[in-house]
């Protein structure tokens, strides 16, 4: 038995019998560089080859896998009870009106009483918000910009930790100026947003006696850092954990009886034709934690829109209805997987040599599909981006025009890069 990341689906087995792809879901199994590969079709492909049973495991499946499930493509087995016969009791919070109210806009009263009364009575506590740092950009009192990154067209976070702002897309660090980059203005900066930092302190003062570990990219960077902090929460040394989306699935504590789910729908905000699915995801994961042996658990989730479906499922524990509504947008929008997509993206260090590759490849590809314009694509780490997005039912001939443009190419252009039905469109 082997068990591994996404890589060891190229192991070189040679009497392979079973491969299991557990929370099949993931978007960790996509490689985000080039070659973009998802490691599902290698396992699909890998278990025709050596002729052995696949299992794709999930309890929120992607939608591709139950669609093919439901046409009969896959053999789908079902599960309808959680092994101890409970699922957790789940509380829609609603942060406008909380807030209306006089209530904090980052732990609402519901939450604080729940977590006050599992204190009380020596349980253990998940908090997840999916954004680390303190806060999440600076705005200039004058002129209203955003401190963004140098390097990058992203707005840079607070971290008060090391008083310095970060980008969490290349990493550069700066201290808070002192003049606006912008208007050079010293009126000061407005903070917006917050992160598990601020949520940590937050926290700490409300429950100054409870021990907290916090984890996300900033605390789990040194090695063995992740093993150590989950091993500490598993042996009570610690009675909340705080962190990002890397505590919202597969922790499997018997003494964690609440979850909280801060700014559970902020994903929603997302551009990405896949942010409800995302979101979903990552609602009925991290409420998958709370109850899990003799005690019934429960879940606060604080959302900002508590009517949206995606929402709304997640609450009731609704795959079903999720699949059935999100399928019929992506119908109406003739997305995924409805329609193949393959994404490319041109990298250049000078935006008229961008533009100018991804302006040949648009006019170069063609067929029976959908070729979108050209796309210029947020700066990063100093490389200017533009995507171009085809859109179609038949997926070889898709991939055989964009192979014969490249081929027909004498100077093959450089920082291309194709994605193969893409999971994430930044």
């Amino acid at each position: 038995i082997v068990v591994g990341t996404r890589s060891a689906v190229f192991l070189p087995f040679d009497q392979l019998g079973l491969i299991v792809m557990d929370e099949e879901h993931d978007v960790s199994y996509k490689q985000d560089v080039q070659p973009c590969y998802h490691a599902r079709d290698i396992v699909i492909q890998r278990g025709k080859y050596h002729h052995c049973k696949v299992i794709l495991g999930s309890a929120t499946p992607s939608l591709d896998s139950y669609a093919r499930a439901l046409r009969h493509v896959y053999h789908l087995v079902e599960i309808k009870e959680r092994i101890n016969h409970c699922f957790a009791d789940i509380t829609l919070v609603d942060m406008k009106r909380a807030m209306m109210h006089g209530e904090s806009f980052i732990l609402s009263d519901t939450l604080k009483e729940k977590m006050q009364k599992q204190l009380a009575s020596h349980k253990q506590i998940i908090l997840l918000l999916n954004r680390r740092g303190f806060h999440s950009q600076l705005r200039c009192k004058s002129c209203q910009e955003v401190i963004r990154c140098p390097h990058c067209d992203i707005a840079m976070s607070y971290h008060r930790d090391i008083g310095k702002m970060k980008c969490h897309t290349c990493g550069y660090q700066m201290r808070v100026p002192v003049h606006c980059p912008s208007c050079h203005s010293n009126a000061g900066f407005t903070t917006y947003g917050f992160g598990t930092q601020k949520l940590q302190e937050q926290v700490e003062q409300m429950f100054p006696s409870a021990r907290i570990i916090r984890m996300d990219a900033d605390t789990t960077g040194k090695k063995n850092a992740h093993h150590d902090l989950l091993t500490a929460f598993g042996n009570h040394e610690a009675d909340i954990l705080v962190g990002t989306q890397m505590i919202a699935k597969g922790l499997d504590y018997p003494d964690v009886t609440l979850v909280g789910i801060v700014n559970g729908d902020e994903g929603l905000n997302r551009t990405d034709y896949r942010s409800c699915e995302v979101t979903f995801d990552l609602l009925m994961q991290a409420a998958g934690r709370s109850g899990r042996s003799e005690d019934r658990g429960e879940v606060i989730l604080q959302v900002n829109d508590p009517m949206h479906y995606a929402v709304r499922c997640a609450a009731a524990n609704d795959y079903d209805s999720f699949f059935t509504q999100e399928m019929a947008y992506r119908h109406t929008v003739n997305a995924p997987p409805y329609t193949y997509l393959i994404s490319i993206t041109v990298s250049a260090y000078s935006q008229e040599k961008c533009n100018t590759i991804a302006g040949k490849m648009h006019d170069g590809i063609k067929g029976n599909f959908i070729t979108g314009g050209v796309i210029e694509l947020l700066r990063k780490k100093d490389l200017y981006r533009s995507r171009i997005l085809l859109k179609g039912k038949d997926l070889k001939q898709m991939r055989q025009a964009v192979s014969d443009w490249l081929d027909s190419q004498k100077n093959k252009p450089e920082g291309v890069r194709i994605d193969v039905n893409p999971l994430v469109l930044d």
